[in-house]
């Protein structure tokens, strides 16, 4: 697809400067100046090929079964009986604000073990019930502008918000909550990437994700961003084979049914994190959030290069036809 391999193409043509920039953005990630950073890896490349590891390894004979109490699940259905067991990892991993688990997790109803990516915060102020619904929250929000858009413009993408969804369990003599994820990492992709603008360049800058993050933006009339929009391009067939394997139905939901889905393209968000315009007064952080990120992203932003009008077009001919 035009986009994805535009993006791939560019993340290779790389000229020097831009390459050392981006060794030390790399060499940055290992470290974040909390004093817990030594007990974790925290190179993405190396927690990449941890988690695949721990993913794609048989599942143990025997597994010491734990007691969820609390899953509440991505239709906001709750099971207050499931169980949890750790997968065997060689070391903890960690991004600069979750630890990274993965787990295996076993409804009460007696359906099937599923295998999911669990979040635990590093940052004491935000370990606690309200963000971590909160980032499932944001998910459902997304989701369902997702889909509007998937089926009112009609093109070789489609977008998707990969599920989140929140557990409250004991962990290390406390209770704590997390968020879980269905692990999406599949053989054959396009990796796409449109970091917010004070991260400095973007290491992919796709045209297509331009193009929806402003339609995103434009559909909330300017009160949100979504920034962060990392995740995975994939065919549709790979994306709804994916879905199956990981038992991940709230996702195929999003997507518009084709009579040929390996002739489209999905974008699968796998963690947006979401501006809203206040937020740069509720807490008081200039540089991150809220109407600072806007102005940015109205600097940064290339109409012209991503293409908005065609969703204009789109809507005004659907709307007179």
């Amino acid at each position: 697809m035009p986009g994805a391999t535009q993006s791939k193409s560019k993340s290779k043509g790389k000229s020097k400067s831009k390459s050392k920039s981006k060794k030390g953005k790399e060499k940055k990630s290992k470290s974040t100046g909390r004093s817990s950073d030594g007990k974790y890896e925290m190179n993405y490349e190396t927690m990449s090929k941890i988690m695949k590891e721990s993913i794609s390894a048989e599942r143990p004979a025997v597994m010491e079964w734990k007691p969820l109490l609390k899953w509440i699940r991505f239709d906001e259905s709750v099971d207050n009986a499931a169980q949890y067991a750790f997968a065997p990892m060689r070391c903890r991993i960690a991004g600069s604000c979750h630890e990274l688990v993965v787990v295996y997790l076993k409804p009460s109803d007696g359906g099937e073990v599923v295998t999911r990516l669990l979040k635990l915060a590093r940052d004491p102020n935000e370990d606690n019930e309200y963000h971590f619904n909160t980032e499932r929250q944001v998910s459902q929000y997304l989701s369902a502008i997702a889909a509007c858009v998937n089926q009112i413009y009609h093109s070789r993408y489609d977008l998707c918000i990969w599920p989140v969804e929140t557990v409250l369990f004991e962990y290390q003599d406390r209770r704590r909550w997390a968020t879980v994820q269905a692990p999406f990492l599949p053989l054959n992709h396009n990796i796409f990437v449109k970091i917010e603008p004070n991260s400095g360049r973007p290491c992919v800058h796709d045209p297509v994700v331009g193009r929806y993050q402003h339609c995103f933006a434009a559909i909330t009339r300017g009160l949100n961003l979504v920034r962060d929009w990392q995740g995975y391009g994939v065919s549709m067939d790979t994306f709804i084979q994916q879905c199956h394997v990981q038992s991940v139905s709230q996702a195929l939901l999003q997507i518009r049914t084709r009579p040929r889905p390996e002739h489209t393209f999905v974008l699968v968000v796998i963690d947006p994190v979401l501006t809203t315009c206040n937020a740069h007064y509720e807490t008081d952080n200039p540089t991150d959030f809220g109407v600072k990120a806007l102005d940015e992203w109205l600097e940064t932003h290339d109409c012209s290069r991503c293409r908005c009008s065609y969703f204009v077009r789109f809507l005004f001919s659907s709307t007179h036809n």
